[in-house]
């Protein structure tokens, strides 16, 4: 036992006899990308403002200013480009809000778990180990802990992209409120909003709190079905979204 605690300790002080264990050195350094998620969605809304300005002409006077919970027109207001804008522009301006969150949950937390005790997986992945040989029960915590709140800034980003799906289909609607049904609107907002209950739900139940449920060799697989997933739900809403809307 001695020799085996003097073996860990001069490998995390010296680093250079601690083989990396290359699968989890490049799932770490993958999983940093959670931006693609806020680019989605900030491309969807910028996308919608263009249209909405090359439409504007189009576009009937007085429009759409509130919607029921059937999503039916219950008040209008005079047309112009600043309305019009502003239902895309909230929707930046909240997709903005939720990037500056992930990031601050980057820097806080997830930077604060890498230098526990020295160990720095994501920025020294020389230093990342789960052989039987290198890993001490601390080691897994903190790669259990990093994976969780890099999930988190994942999470947050695909709540990001749903809330733009919903501001794209209100903007649409209001450009044209005869083009899209209510039934339509029904399924695209009601089936966001169900996703985004869903996703920390999905989350919190399969990785636990402070994801002590995680089993690290077996996150890749397990979150890449999530993204994969939920990419395609909002896809299929996206395309659906479209179709209403053009056969309108």
């Amino acid at each position: 036992m001695s020799e085996s605690k003097e073996r860990m300790s001069a490998q995390n002080a010296g680093g250079s006899e601690m083989q990396p264990d290359e699968p989890m050195t490049e799932w770490l350094s993958l999983i940093k990308h959670s931006w693609i998620w806020f680019a989605a969605a900030a491309v969807l809304l910028i996308g919608g403002s263009i249209y909405a300005v090359y439409a504007y002409d189009r576009i009937p006077d007085p429009i759409v200013a509130h919607w029921n919970l059937a999503m039916d027109p219950d008040r209008y207001a005079v047309k112009s480009l600043v309305r019009v804008l502003a239902i895309s522009g909230t929707g930046i301006l909240i997709v903005l809000i939720l990037f500056l969150f992930s990031w601050i949950v980057r820097i806080t937390v997830v930077s604060g778990y890498t230098k526990l005790g020295g160990y720095d997986p994501i920025f020294d992945p020389s230093r990342t180990s789960s052989t039987e040989e290198s890993q001490d029960p601390g080691e897994r915590v903190r790669i259990q802990k990093l994976l969780f709140y890099e999930y988190v800034r994942h999470a947050i980003g695909m709540e990001s992209l749903l809330i733009s799906l919903m501001f794209c289909a209100v903007l649409l609607r209001t450009m044209n409120p005869s083009a899209i049904p209510s039934v339509g609107m029904v399924v695209v907002i009601y089936g966001a909003a169900l996703l985004m209950i869903a996703i920390p739900i999905i989350l919190m139940l399969t990785a636990g709190v402070g994801g002590h449920k995680l089993d690290p060799s077996r996150s890749r697989l397990v979150f890449s079905s999530y993204a994969i997933g939920h990419a395609l739900i909002v896809t299929a809403l996206f395309a659906y979204l479209v179709t209403i809307y053009q056969v309108g």
